[in-house]
């Protein structure tokens, strides 16, 4: 048995765990790994192990856990969970704290130029508020890819802290979806982590809209007051930088941010 797996037992001591009829409920899926149940059915949702839910949930079989645990059992989670999510997460970065940052190093960020205004507004002079896409300043650049050490449930790693934003984004999105779903009549469905892991394809559902309105949400606003010939009214302007911008070389579905995410 690995050493990773030991988080919880119902084994009496000096006794050896038997599944029964080669089939397992999750709860004894959960005995076997030495985990919780929650952590199974994140294995499921994940793709690790086979989906073979019958009327009732979901099971494991046997053979299918016997290879999981020959394998090493990758990504199982061995952390408490807390109203159906991770306790503890050290090194968070909140939407606020991550703008805030990364708008402290804009000061050198270019403005809009006359000339962009202006055809701007030609093309449109019934509109009093336009938005131009920007790109990050090396400032900015070097705010986001700035190394931190962070804890997200049990897992301990070295993120940058644009990594650290999207990460608690995504989760925090993840949350708001969750509990927007209504469930009716299914079984095992009285916490918001067993919706998340009800299926593969809710899972995979779920981060998708989370993952997207995470990048909507990380997106850098730059927004000030200006006055144009042919307006006797000064005009909004916005410059906005997606969080795509900043995240060269990042692939935004890594694996590693997911499993750090949920």
């Amino acid at each position: 048995m690995p050493k990773s797996m030991t988080n919880r037992t119902r084994e009496t001591p000096g006794t050896e765990y038997t599944p029964p009829a080669g089939i397992l409920s999750i709860d004894q899926a959960a005995e076997m790994f030495r985990c919780e149940p929650h952590s199974v059915k994140r294995a499921i949702a994940f793709g690790n192990l086979p989906d073979t839910r019958d009327s009732k949930g979901s099971v494991v079989f046997l053979a299918d856990a016997e290879r999981f645990i020959g394998q090493g059992t990758p990504n199982i989670k061995t952390s408490l969970f807390a109203s159906g999510w991770f306790a503890t997460s050290r090194g968070e970065v909140d939407r606020i704290t991550f703008q805030s940052k990364i708008r402290e190093a804009g000061t050198t960020l270019a403005k809009v130029t006359d000339q962009q205004l202006v055809a701007a507004f030609q093309a449109n002079r019934r509109e009093t508020s336009f938005k131009f896409e920007a790109r990050p300043t090396e400032a900015m650049r070097n705010a986001f890819n700035k190394k931190q050490t962070a804890s997200f449930g049990a897992s301990e790693t070295t993120l940058s802290f644009g990594q650290a934003a999207l990460v608690t984004q995504i989760r925090n999105a993840a949350q708001r979806k969750v509990r927007q779903l209504k469930v009716s009549g299914a079984e095992g469905m009285t916490s918001d982590i067993a919706k998340l892991y009800a299926s593969p394809e809710r899972f995979k559902s779920l981060f998708s809209l989370a993952l997207a309105n995470a990048l909507t949400e990380l997106a850098v606003s730059f927004t000030e007051s200006r006055s144009i010939e042919g307006r006797s009214n000064p005009v909004r302007v916005t410059q906005s930088i997606p969080f795509s911008a900043f995240s060269s070389g990042l692939e935004l579905n890594d694996a590693r941010l997911t499993q750090l995410a949920f």
